[in-house]
């Protein structure tokens, strides 16, 4: 209310004080140069003071970013009015209210979009304990991967279900991440190489204090040092069976995992008293030697470097020294199939069968009954 009526008043006193300086200009001649200096001091006068009226209302009209500080603009408005009868103040404001504000350049090219669909029945279903069942956590892997890679999907159930894979073992979800690493929308390839990198990165911390616990050992402490190189082979094997390791840091993996399995077998046999270092078989019968776990990954270390021979010698060693056999046939007939032995490849595979062990795994199934048919 107060701001109209200062307007008012000013707009008044500028329209008055324009209307005095015409008419004295029409009475110059008769009063002389005397009456028209103190007419045009009397319409400065007016004017000033019709600025002044007007600084303050139109001040609160600018835009926040322009209204401070205040003597400053309130100075500036001063002048535009009182020197600029009329034009000045409305010149001044118009030049404010058309420049775009900086909400209105911050908004500029920005939408309204609609919020993300958050899909959250697969990751409370995903198993994540011991406790929960193999065969359902089968189930819900074969689900959650074609969504993954399907690639007509929504971006939001598609990353909803690669994340969902997150607790499902890294050796049967790797290969996909693997894949998905080529993938057309960039946050899948995000997410994909962010769950690769963050598995590896998990391995590569174990092994680094499995180092830092190896060489913190004492020389003579045989048992505890080849405990610690199998443990150390077991790790370095981990990133190759979770598909972790590629191209040259593949091989280079595995020959640091035979390394410490050697490192590991040596230990033993020169610790004293290593024939007593003797454990109940994982089968439950006879005695099995430690030697023997580790002459089995040496096996699968030469099946992964492509190396049939060695892998036949080490996982007959292994069974040899106790190991089960049911659990090194399978290794046995892969090796005699790379070696070209096919006979050899179907005579384990029928012995797996006649075995009917239940750590048969239902992926061997096929294998099963191609080679026993």
């Amino acid at each position: 209310m107060l701001d109209g009526v200062l307007v008012l008043a000013g707009a008044a006193l500028q329209l008055a004080a324009l209307a005095a300086l015409l008419q004295s200009d029409a009475a110059t001649g008769a009063t002389g140069a005397a009456g028209a200096t103190g007419a045009l001091l009397a319409y400065l006068g007016v004017q000033a003071l019709a600025a002044a009226l007007l600084a303050m209302p139109l001040r609160r009209q600018l835009s926040r970013h322009v209204r401070t500080p205040l003597r400053a603009t309130l100075a500036y408005l001063f002048a535009a009015g009182a020197l600029v009868p009329m034009g000045g103040l409305l010149v001044v404001l118009l030049g404010t209210t058309a420049t775009p504000r900086p909400r209105a350049l911050a908004m500029r090219g920005m939408a309204c979009v609609a919020l993300p669909e958050f899909v959250c029945a697969w990751q409370t279903g995903v198993a994540r304990g011991p406790q929960d069942g193999g065969d359902d956590r089968d189930r819900l892997a074969g689900r959650l991967r074609p969504e993954a890679v399907n690639a007509a999907a929504a971006d939001t159930r598609r990353l909803t279900a690669l994340a969902a894979l997150d607790a499902m073992p890294a050796r049967s979800t790797s290969p996909l991440l693997l894949a998905l690493l080529e993938d057309s929308v960039e946050d899948v390839r995000l997410l994909a190489y962010g769950m690769l990198d963050a598995a590896e990165q998990r391995l590569a911390r174990q092994i680094l204090q499995a180092q830092h616990r190896l060489h913190a050992l004492a020389e003579d402490d045989r048992a505890t040092r080849a405990a610690a190189h199998a443990h150390l082979a077991q790790l370095h094997w981990e990133l190759v069976y979770q598909n972790l390791a590629q191209g040259d840091v593949r091989g280079f993996t595995i020959e640091q995992a035979d390394r410490h399995a050697q490192a590991a077998l040596q230990a033993l046999s020169d610790a004293p008293g290593a024939t007593t270092l003797y454990v109940r078989a994982a089968d439950g019968s006879g005695v099995a030697s430690p030697a023997a776990g580790l002459w089995q990954l040496r096996g699968r270390l030469a099946l992964a470097r492509r190396d049939p021979g060695a892998a036949r010698a080490a996982l007959q060693r292994a069974t040899a020294l106790g190991f089960p056999r049911e659990r090194a046939l399978p290794l046995l007939a892969e090796a005699a199939y790379l070696d070209g032995d096919f006979a050899a490849a179907r005579v384990a595979m029928q012995s797996l069968r006649q075995a009917a062990s239940p750590t048969v795994l239902p992926q061997l199934e096929p294998v099963l009954r191609y080679w026993t048919s």
